[in-house]
């Protein structure tokens, strides 16, 4: 199994934080409810849909979190990157097109890299 890159560390850190972050803040208004008016609305809901609730308040961080890690891997990261670089002409797309540029530059100029020489050879197409 492959340990997760930075971005992936960061994102997931992020989905863990606005967790945390809404669960103390779900803390922090319920000193301010009146405790009987939590009970009646619970009771009013039913306890299967009062489980339905928890569980996805649960459930949704994990969830969203493995997303965010996917989509901050390496790959995902280059897919976006690629496809932002060849849609509409934009500042975004330029940008793009400029970082690709840049990083197959990297690429070739490293010759520990095991790709270094088809990243030459790409550029050497482009220039010529």
């Amino acid at each position: 199994m492959q340990l997760p890159t930075q971005a992936q560390v960061n994102a997931v850190a992020r989905h863990v934080g606005t967790f945390a972050a809404g669960a103390i803040a779900m803390f922090g208004i319920s000193s301010k409810i009146d405790p009987a008016t939590v009970q009646s609305l619970i009771t009013a809901l039913g306890n299967a849909t009062n489980d339905i609730i928890l569980i996805v308040g649960i459930v949704g961080p994990l969830v969203t979190s493995y997303f965010a890690s996917r989509s901050a891997s390496p790959a995902a990261q280059g897919a976006s990157l690629a496809a932002t670089a060849t849609g509409p002409a934009s500042p975004a797309a330029k940008d793009a097109q400029t970082a690709l540029i840049a990083a197959t530059a990297t690429v070739a100029a490293d010759p520990s890299i095991p790709a270094a020489p088809q990243a030459k050879a790409i550029l050497q197409k482009v220039v010529s």
